[in-house]
């Protein structure tokens, strides 16, 4: 009842958030939008760039092809004079979508407790957590794929510990199936998915053929789901692109003379005096205020060498151009890897949004309870293998590419988890937890 409770909370508090801030008028669909709408006025996956309207790999199928269905249902209306996208019942129906994702990551915080190791009332009080969390409540007010991604990062790891426990087929198919959709739509877990296959052909306690059979299965299923999509970009772009085609343009992004690590350029002196004197979320995300970004910085030479381009030419232009950066800046690129790992673990200070107290409060004392709770996690026993092992492929990819704040999201339930075993701890009187297999079936 508690936990039904709490899970109650958790969707009213996402619902709302969207409704507070009328999220749907500022509902940031990245190139999902334009996509979506080329899906149905043209009948490809495509998207305009550089004076270029093609073909394109830039995201990756499920979001797009989820925001067509809606705007096929609930219809849209493009500005002639800005090309955004107006769509307010579609978006909020995004959006309500991503409050349940988000509530049912509430429920996955709980169940991940218990599967590492820790007791029901740490589970409950991290799930409390997760409930009310700021940015667990905030991302769900954009139109993206975050909440989707938060919960299936919970999942696989829930499932990869519930197979190799019960040995049963169902649960590694499961894994298999969330996780390699989840690497389609977002491809920082594919290090993961790929290592997984490695981690399941040497685990200790598994028969030979079951290792064998989760190994086979999990490459079948990267096939079937990451293959046709593969496949697909090879036919368009007469070359290999496994998921999306922005690795070397989200690398110039990120390592680039007016580089500030993410996708936004360092914040000039009169925006920061704005967002010092005091602006409302809805400002902070306007559009107009939010609008400078690092292709907005780029030299004339290189918008030259890009214009008119198709996509696969302009990322072997952004290859040469970035690799040509880092060679000559060995001691920039280090110095912007450590400010991306920075970013990513506390607070993008070149992102608007993140100008508030709330957000900042909690990125800071999730960071700061992080470590005192893993230390307590493995002295009492918690299985922590796997959880660390998706956050550090995780934080790795973001380190050496491109950061951004959204990028921290997927690893707060698993934070959160070690931040309620400190609290419980501290002032529950918490005795050293017993690990129950029980709990996991």
């Amino acid at each position: 009842m508690t936990l039904w409770a709490i899970l109650a909370i958790a969707l009213l508090a996402r619902v709302g958030g969207i409704v507070a801030l009328q999220a749907w008028k500022r509902p940031n669909y990245m190139e999902h939008g334009p996509i979506a709408v080329a899906l149905i006025e043209h009948g490809t996956f495509a998207f305009g760039d550089f004076g270029v309207f093609q073909p394109s790999s830039v995201q990756s199928p499920p979001y797009p092809l989820f925001l067509a269905g809606l705007y096929k249902v609930f219809g849209y209306e493009i500005s002639a004079a800005t090309s955004q996208i107006t769509a307010p019942a579609a978006h909020v129906t995004a959006m309500l979508v991503n409050a349940f994702f988000g509530t049912l990551t509430v429920w996955l915080t709980f169940v991940l407790v218990r599967t590492a190791g820790g007791a029901p009332r740490v589970g409950l009080f991290a799930a409390a957590m997760m409930a009310v969390w700021p940015t667990q409540v905030y991302l769900v007010t954009t139109v993206q794929a975050i909440a989707m991604i938060v919960a299936a990062t919970v999942a696989v790891v829930i499932l990869f510990y519930r197979s190799v426990d019960t040995r049963r087929l169902g649960p590694w198919i499961a894994f298999s199936v969330i996780g390699c959709v989840a690497a389609l739509t977002e491809p920082v877990l594919l290090p993961f998915m790929a290592l997984s296959g490695l981690f399941i052909l040497f685990w200790r306690g598994l028969p030979l053929n079951v290792r064998l059979r989760n190994a086979t299965i999990l490459f079948i299923t990267a096939l079937v789901v990451l293959g046709p999509w593969a496949y697909r970009n090879y036919l368009i772009h007469g070359k290999i692109v496994p998921v999306k085609s922005t690795f070397w343009v989200n690398m110039w992004k990120a390592n680039n003379p007016n580089a500030s690590g993410t996708d936004r350029p360092v914040l000039s002196e009169e925006k920061v005096n704005e967002l010092k004197a005091g602006m409302s979320d809805a400002q902070r995300r306007d559009t107009n205020f939010d609008n400078v970004r690092q292709y907005d910085l780029m030299s004339p030479e290189l918008r030259a060498q890009l214009t008119y381009k198709p996509e696969v030419e302009r990322e072997e232009v952004f290859a040469t151009t970035t690799k040509a950066w880092i060679s000559q800046n060995k001691s920039g690129y280090l110095k912007l890897c450590a400010l991306r790992l920075y970013k990513t673990l506390w607070v993008e200070a070149d992102n608007p949004k993140a100008w508030n107290w709330p957000y900042v409060t909690s990125r800071t004392f999730i960071l700061l309870m992080t470590p005192i709770g893993l230390f307590m996690a493995w002295n009492r026993g918690w299985r922590l293998f796997i959880p660390v092992m998706v956050m550090l492929t995780g934080l790795l990819t973001y380190t050496l590419t491109i950061a951004a704040a959204r990028f921290a999201f997927p690893y707060e339930p698993w934070q959160l988890t070690l931040v309620a075993l400190v609290l419980v701890g501290v002032f529950g009187g918490a005795k050293r937890d017993e690990f129950v297999t029980k709990s996991i079936a």
